[in-house]
């Protein structure tokens, strides 16, 4: 995948890349459909659970929080200067999402 977003000016073109420009940084991790192996690392790459990857991408971290811990106006986001996609790759690797719990 690297060499073909190195190589083929077709591909960097559809993506938006312009050929001198540097590639972004690539985020590679092992989506699980369960919570158990969170954060631990598998070949180099980080395993996240699939609601994880919901819970970040929706902004819906009160719905991992006990209920009668939460206050009642309390309006928790992991994105306090809004979403990005860098954001959000960082939330994953750094496994916010579960800092709080």
């Amino acid at each position: 995948m690297l060499q073909a977003l190195q190589h083929d000016l077709g591909l960097r073109a559809t993506l938006g890349l312009a050929a001198p420009d540097p590639l972004p940084t690539l985020h590679g991790w092992v989506v699980d459909t369960s919570v158990e192996f969170d954060g631990e690392m598998v070949d180099g790459f980080r395993i996240v659970s699939r609601e994880v990857i919901e819970v970040a991408l929706r902004d819906e971290l009160h719905y991992l929080k006990v209920l009668d811990k939460q206050g009642a106006n309390e309006v928790a986001t992991l994105y306090p200067e809004g979403f990005s996609a860098s954001a959000f790759a960082r939330i994953i690797e750094q496994s916010e999402v579960w800092k709080e719990l």
